[in-house]
């Protein structure tokens, strides 16, 4: 399994979720990018997101909006070896 954290960054009250593993240390497999949208406040019809892939040294960046509360949206998705 992943070491996923949520965090809420200094000066921001969006949260921020760093799945990753050390250097090299990534089981193999492979492995899929989801965003969920989880609605907190029932007035909150879209939410905007921003993820970023590291990948063996590579940036994949990707954004956009998610509009339906549960949808699992894949985003990327890579093999480690």
């Amino acid at each position: 399994r992943s070491e996923s954290r949520i965090l809420l960054p200094l000066h921001s009250t969006e949260p921020v979720e760093n799945i990753y593993w050390p250097r090299g240390r990534a089981p193999a497999g492979s492995y899929k990018v989801y965003v969920t949208f989880y609605n907190r406040n029932s007035s909150t019809r879209v939410i905007s997101y921003k993820v970023a892939i590291n990948y063996k040294g590579t940036v994949e960046k990707h954004q956009g909006q998610a509009r339906i509360v549960g949808n699992k949206m894949l985003i990327g998705q890579f093999r480690v070896d």
